[in-house]
């Protein structure tokens, strides 16, 4: 988790800057390598504060399309079947152990 929060924090707006800051050599030592030693604070600080993707904001939902997404209450879930819903289409083969005359014989 440390590390993603190092590469979230220097992250810069795409992969591929984001990639080229981790592999860029800075004071003579690879960011991406102390990260392989578990030296994360000097990760973050050699990499510093990136410019992240915006967030787009969200629409408000509908009344109808919270109420489309509104779990069922549990009354209604409490009498659930535990039984599949869907079967496959077709019959299905019985398995069958193979034996070879060696086996038996012994």
């Amino acid at each position: 988790m440390r590390v993603l929060n190092v590469v979230r924090n220097a992250d810069r707006g795409s992969a591929c800057r984001t990639r080229a800051a981790l592999l860029n050599a800075s004071e003579g030592t690879i960011p991406f390598e102390m990260l392989t030693y578990q030296r994360f604070d000097e990760a973050r600080i050699a990499l510093g504060r990136g410019h992240a993707r915006p967030v787009p904001p969200l629409a408000e939902l509908s009344p109808e399309a919270k109420a489309a997404r509104r779990p069922l209450p549990p009354e209604e879930l409490y009498d659930a079947r535990n039984e599949r819903a869907h079967r496959e289409p077709g019959r299905a083969r019985a398995a069958r152990t193979a034996r070879n005359a060696q086996n038996e014989s012994a």
